[in-house]
């Protein structure tokens, strides 16, 4: 049983590029696990703690988009996610996205 990720990140850091940095998470679940919630934190350096609950019932895979600003250079983001039941943590997995 396992809560596993994929992550994409990009970034319009240039002067001559002023877009933001985007980075993509997707969570895929286990359906055993039968989850209702998965809390996710996203964290870089100089950048502040995000977090965001996201319902889960029922679903194999999560998709979230979050747009950067004010990238004056690179982030490699840190992604936590937790695996909820009932309120109580059922699985927990970390990574960095490279």
């Amino acid at each position: 049983m396992c809560l596993s990720f994929v992550f994409v990140a990009s970034a319009g850091c240039s002067k001559k590029s002023p877009q933001p940095g985007r980075i993509d998470v997707t969570v895929q679940i286990d359906q055993a696990l039968t989850l209702d919630t998965v809390h996710m934190e996203v964290t870089g350096e100089g950048k502040p703690l995000l977090p965001k609950d996201f319902p889960a019932t029922g679903l194999t895979t999560l998709t979230w988009t979050i747009m950067v600003q004010n990238l004056k250079s690179s982030l490699t983001p840190t992604v936590a996610a937790t695996g909820m039941r009932a309120g109580k943590s059922i699985v927990t997995n970390a990574g960095d996205a490279k």
